[in-house]
Parts: structure tokens; sequence; C-alpha cells
């Protein structure tokens, strides 16, 4: 046995590191939506509506929604109109929904309007999704 095959005395063996991360990191995403900030599902709505994109739309509300805006293109529609009637021009505040547990309340400023907007949101599948607006 040569001197660096040798084990050494008192040291952990770097590899206990690493799965000791790789289990820190599996465990502390258990639960966690993808999208880190509830926010980004309601950006991600509006962004979509200003392509005129109503699959991209349908992906960031909670389920129910999605199926229906399938079913009639006219709801499609009428979601992308009323959307980009008023366009996103700032997230105000994000806040918990003291009613719901594990909901999120983002409040938005929209343009041509004084009146801000806000939307429910909730984890689902591991992501943020709109569930009231």
């Amino acid at each position: 046995m040569t001197v660096s095959q040798r084990p050494r005395a008192g040291l952990i063996d770097p590899r206990f590191f690493r799965v000791l991360w790789l289990l820190a990191a599996l465990v502390s995403g258990c639960g966690q939506a993808r999208t880190t900030k509830p926010e980004q599902a309601v950006v991600a709505l509006y962004r979509a509506a200003d392509r005129g994109d109503c699959a991209a739309a349908a992906a960031v509300l909670a389920s129910g929604r999605p199926a229906a805006l399938a079913r009639d293109p006219t709801s499609c529609a009428g979601l992308i109109a009323e959307l980009n009637h008023h366009p996103l021009r700032q997230v105000r505040e994000v806040a918990p929904d003291g009613r719901l547990p594990g909901k999120q309340l983002v409040t938005v400023a929209l343009a041509g309007t004084q009146v801000p907007r806000t939307f429910t949101v909730a984890v689902e599948n591991r992501q943020w999704k709109v569930t009231q607006f």
C-alpha cells in the first residue's frame, strides 16, 4: 500500500459529503414549487395573453380551468381579450392569503386603470398556478 492509498486517520471520506449534500437537496425540494415566486404565475399568464397563446395561458391556470378553455375556444379568446384590455404594468405585492392556507395573493398594477387587481395563486403539481382572478 502506497502512502496515497493509505486511509487517513480522523478524516471523513469526501464521498460522504457528496451523498449528504444530495440528500439535503432532495429533501429541501419536496413539496416546493418549481417556480420560486408566486407572482411568476401571474406574469406568465399576462405574457401568454400578450402573445395570444391560449395553451401557455392555460398552463398557468389551476386544474379545471385549462380543460374548460380547451373545450370552448371563445372562452380562451375572452380570457386573452380581458387580460389584454388592461396589460400588466407591475407586481405590487405578494402576501399570504389569510383565508386559505398555502395560497398567496398577488396584487398587480394594470395599464389604463388605477384599480389594482388581485390574483390568488397556489402550488399545484409543484408549480404556482392561478386559481382565482
